[in-house]
C-alpha cells in the first residue's frame, strides 16, 4: 500500500506582475509528494520549480507576486487559507526549507547558535538554554566539528559547506515531516556538494522525513529520490519514477537533459545541449512551449498546449512525440547510496 499523501498541489499558478507586464512564472502545476517520499523538481533556471516551492512555504513577496488559482494541501489543510500566523507556525514546525545562498539566508550580525535557539524557542518555546543546547545537538547532527565551540560562531567565520549544514540544522530544528531542498549545493565545490547531498539522504533515512528536491541537475537526484516530476516554462512536462524516467523518457525535454549529462561508464561522447532558450513568460504561450527548440516538433506541435497524459504506468509526459522520445537511448541511473534507505 503506498503512503498516503503529505503535500498536494493542485493546479497552482502564480504570476509576477513587472513593468513588462504579467509575467506567469507557475501555470498549472499539480503534484503529490507521500509520506516519507523522496520527490525531485528539475528544470533550467527560470522553470518555475524555485516559485513553486515557495509558494508551498508562503514565502512570496506579495506584491509583485501573486497566487491566481490552485490548492496547496499540507496534510489535508489548505494553506492558502491560512492566516498569516498559522502559516508561519505551520511552515517553521513540520514544512522546511533549505535554501539555496548560506549567505544571504544567515544573519550576518548574530551568531549561528543564536539563531539556530531562535528558531527552536519560537516553535517550541523553553529557556534559552535549553535552546541553545538543541542548537549544538542540531550542529552535532549535521556535521559540525566542535559543535558546542561553533555556537559561537559568526557565518562569515563558517566555510561554505559548513554554512550549508548550519541551514541544513535550521531547517531540521523542529523535526519537519516535510523538507524542501531548493539547490542546496549551489556554488559549492563538487567535494562539498557530494557531502552535503550524502547528509541530507542520510537524515531522510534517519528522520523518516519527505524530501522534495528543488534543482536543475537530473544527475544529481538520481539515485537520491523516488519520483521525478520535469517543469519547463512555468509547466510540468513529464512526471515518473526516477528509474523509469531514465530508461526511456517521453519528453524531449527531459530527453534534452539527460543528453547534457556527463558520463563516467561506457565510451567517451560528445555532450550535447539544448539549443535556444525559455520563451517570453510575459506573453501568452498558446502552443507548446518546448516546440522551438525541439528536435521532434511538427506542425501540430504550434496548434495547441498538449496536456499531461498517461503513457504508461505512473508515467506521465506532456508531448504528442512521445513514442519517437521514447525511441531514442535513455540513461539508467547508478543504484541508490545505502545512505539513502530502504525507500529508494
Amino acid at each position: 500500500m503506498s503512503a498516503s499523501p503529505l503535500l498536494e498541489i493542485e493546479d497552482l499558478a502564480v504570476a509576477f506582475d513587472t513593468e513588462d507586464g504579467t509575467l506567469r512564472a507557475v501555470d498549472g502545476v499539480s503534484l503529490t509528494v507521500r509520506e516519507g517520499e523522496a520527490a525531485a523538481v528539475v528544470g533550467e533556471s527560470g522553470s518555475g520549480k524555485s516559485v513553486t516551492a515557495l509558494a508551498v512555504m508562503g514565502l512570496l513577496a506579495a506584491p509583485p507576486a501573486r497566487v491566481e488559482r490552485g490548492r496547496i494541501r499540507y496534510r489535508g489543510t489548505e494553506l492558502l487559507d491560512l492566516d498569516p500566523k498559522r502559516r508561519r507556525a505551520l511552515g517553521g514546525r513540520e514544512l522546511s526549507m533549505i535554501y539555496q545562498d548560506s549567505m544571504a539566508s544567515l544573519n550576518p550580525s548574530m551568531t549561528v547558535g543564536r539563531q539556530i535557539a531562535q528558531v527552536v524557542r519560537n516553535h517550541r518555546g523553553g529557556s534559552r538554554t535549553a535552546a541553545l543546547s538543541r542548537a549544538a545537538e542540531l550542529l552535532e547532527l549535521v556535521g559540525i566539528p566542535d559543535p558546542r565551540a561553533r555556537l559561537g560562531s559568526y557565518p562569515h567565520q563558517l566555510s561554505g559547506g559548513q554554512r550549508q549544514r548550519v541551514l541544513i540544522g535550521l531547517a531540521l530544528a523542529c523535526e519537519p515531516r516535510l523538507l524542501i531542498a531548493d539547490e542546496p549545493t549551489t556554488a559549492l565545490d563538487v567535494t562539498v556538494q557530494a557531502q552535503i547531498i550524502e547528509l541530507v539522504a542520510r537524515l531522510r533515512a534517519e528522520l523518516g522525513m519527505a524530501v522534495m528536491w528543488i534543482t536543475h541537475d537530473l544527475g544529481v537526484v538520481a539515485g537520491l529520490v523516488d519520483s521525478v516530476a520535469v517543469m519547463y516554462a512555468g509547466r510540468i512536462v513529464e512526471r515518473a519514477p526516477v528509474r523509469a524516467l531514465f530508461a526511456q523518457p517521453r519528453h524531449p525535454y527531459t530527453a534534452g537533459l539527460l543528453r547534457s549529462l556527463p558520463g563516467l561508464d561506457g565510451p567517451r561522447r560528445r555532450l550535447v545541449p539544448i539549443p535556444g532558450g525559455l520563451p517570453d513568460l510575459t506573453r501568452p504561450i498558446e502552443h507548446c512551449a518546448f516546440a522551438p527548440r525541439c528536435e521532434h516538433a511538427v506542425p501540430e506541435c504550434l496548434h495547441s498546449v498538449p496536456e499531461l497524459l498517461p503513457v504508461r504506468e505512473a508515467h506521465e509526459a506532456a508531448c504528442l512525440r512521445t513514442d519517437e522520445v521514447a525511441a531514442g537511448a535513455g540513461r539508467t541511473p547508478p543504484a541508490p547510496a545505502a545512505a539513502e534507505g530502504d525507500g529508494q
